[in-house]
């Protein structure tokens, strides 16, 4: 179940930008990567939030407000994931997840979902296709690194083959390191 058709009036307040009001989960794993843990938080049916525990400026979630405890979703986003830096490519769409906020930011984040493994775009390249879906006749790609700046579901969500104009790397919410990190591993595969 894909939540990204949720409108934001649909969608309850709650602990995250995902806007779900649902028991929410975290687990935090030992990852095999050089940047410490790996973090998932997810309600019964959808994950909401998956960030580097020791990096991310900001945590996605409301830890007040959830639960401690390794799921079956949980644990099935945590094999995606080690299978992901193990460098096969596991489908991005067989793990459920649920992204709240504008529709325009769910859009961006939907499109970023379909860039394959190995490849990237710009947020220049994003800005026109969005125009061009909404038939107008362009789109600020500074827009859209908003939206990719608002990513809280990393990797799943593939924002780190997002780059700026000529290739530059743009940001990363978890450092510059981890998305050339990333691009490396999609690279060498």
């Amino acid at each position: 179940m894909d939540l990204f058709t949720k409108k934001p009036t649909e969608l309850r307040s709650g602990v995250n930008r995902a806007g779900t009001e649902d028991a929410l989960y975290t687990w935090t794993y030992a990852s095999p990567t050089p940047f410490g843990g790996i973090a998932i938080a997810a309600t019964d049916e959808a994950v909401t939030a998956v960030w580097f525990a020791d990096r991310t400026r900001t945590v996605p979630i409301d830890r007040n407000l959830a639960q401690t405890a390794q799921t079956p979703l949980i644990a099935e986003t945590w094999r995606w994931i080690t299978a992901y830096l193990a460098g096969r490519r596991p489908d991005p769409a067989a793990i459920p997840i649920a992204v709240g906020g504008s529709d325009f930011r769910r859009e961006v984040l939907s499109f970023i979902r379909t860039i394959p493994y190995g490849q990237v775009t710009s947020y220049g390249e994003i800005a026109v296709e969005i125009a061009r879906r909404r038939g107008i006749e362009k789109m600020a790609a500074q827009a859209v690194g908003g939206a990719v700046a608002s990513n809280d579901i990393l990797l799943l969500i593939p924002c780190h083959r997002v780059v700026g104009a000529h290739g530059r790397l743009g940001g990363y919410n978890c450092g510059l390191d981890i998305k050339r990190w990333l691009l490396k591993l999609e690279r060498e595969e």
